[in-house]
């Protein structure tokens, strides 16, 4: 749980932050203390000249998904502007696509506010 900071000259919430912190380590403790760590720790015998035995650990499970272990020998750096390359034309309009000229001297290239009311009018009809 997060907590603001409390200020300099707060003795209480100082207080209170350093007991709930006090609690939180001794619940960690507990849970590391409760959980299993791998191998029991193997037990002398109690009768001299016999040796202790160990657990017999299972081997581990392979993994179900491939990219958990990649392999690095495969690897193929990836293009990401293989698809932007394959559009672009040089020499090419930007607007209409068409070759001979650039997109600043294009015949699609017009602005509305430098038109006539009776162009604006023909534009709007078409």
């Amino acid at each position: 749980m997060a907590t603001e900071r409390p200020s300099d000259v707060n003795a209480k919430g100082w207080y209170t932050l350093a007991v709930q912190l006090d609690q939180n380590r001794a619940m960690d403790e507990a849970f590391q203390a409760s959980s299993c760590s791998g191998l029991a720790p193997v037990q002398p015998s109690s009768r001299p000249g016999l040796l202790p035995m160990s657990k017999v650990v299972p081997p581990p499970q392979p993994s179900r998904f491939s990219h958990r272990n990649p392999m690095p020998s495969n690897a193929v750096p990836m293009d990401i502007n293989v698809a932007r390359k394959a559009k672009s034309v040089p020499n090419a309009c930007r607007r209409c696509g068409k070759l001979g000229h650039w997109a600043k001297d294009c015949d699609l290239r017009f602005d509305v506010w430098y038109l006539d009311l009776d162009e604006l009018s023909a534009l709007v009809e078409d």
